[in-house]
């Protein structure tokens, strides 16, 4: 019963996601905000029933605190288009919150082994060049924003080692699950920022990062209740 309910949430997941590009196309922001959340409620319930199922029970509650974190970090976000004036400091406490979700999956890879740190070192350094290189391409201006930005970027990539780590040290479907989480949404986060601030939108690089987004938070939320070893 479980997986048929997460089955059923995370297919509700994709139309809510694909609603929200859809209505962000046509600028219908009220609309699309309201996708998002019904969106981003979706990750964070199939990650509220999975937790339930998780075998390491700290795990499974800093996950969860991670995907809630995650969807008010989604709200904050959309609430930039609403207010326009307010679009920093709705950007900026977004930023705030899926960094707080990224300590979150940090804390809970290295509960599972810290070892994960071997990994998560190399990975980090390494993200954070090819990050620079591609947003430099993109000429990205956060201005004010700029060394939260950087902080969240570090959050992330680091997080995404750890993620890395744990599938080498604690093999595991759900680690290796989270991993490939951890990487699209490393990813999607790139291209989303350099949207955002670099020159020239792209619907088509919205439309990609959104997809990566919303599958690696669905990756994520899989990850717990498949987090056993082979």
């Amino acid at each position: 019963m479980q997986l048929i309910v997460m089955t059923a949430l995370t297919l509700a997941c994709c139309f809510f996601a694909n609603s929200f590009l859809n209505c962000a196309e046509n600028k219908l922001y009220k609309k699309s905000l309201t996708m998002k959340v019904l969106a981003s409620a979706c990750y964070a319930g199939v990650g509220g029933i999975a937790m339930t199922g998780c075998w390491y029970s700290v795990f499974g509650h800093l996950i969860f605190a991670g995907l809630c974190l995650g969807l008010a970090g989604d709200v904050l976000l959309g609430l930039r288009l609403l207010y326009p004036k307010k679009s920093g400091a709705y950007a900026a406490a977004g930023a705030v919150s899926y960094a707080a979700a990224n300590a979150c999956g940090i804390a809970a890879f290295i509960g599972l082994t810290p070892k994960v740190l071997y990994v998560a070192a190399p990975y980090a350094a390494a993200g954070m060049f090819f990050a620079c290189k591609y947003l430099k391409k993109r000429k990205v201006k956060m201005k004010r924003l700029a060394y939260l930005g950087i902080l969240y970027e570090l959050l992330l990539l680091i997080m995404g080692g750890c993620a890395a780590g744990g599938a080498v040290f604690a093999v595991s479907p759900g680690t290796i699950l989270f991993a490939v989480g951890g990487l699209f949404l490393a990813i999607a986060d790139n291209l989303l920022i350099s949207d955002m601030y670099g020159t020239g939108h792209s619907a088509d690089r919205l439309r990609t990062s959104s997809i990566l987004y919303y599958s690696a938070r669905i990756f994520t939320a899989f990850s717990m209740i498949t987090l056993f070893v082979i």
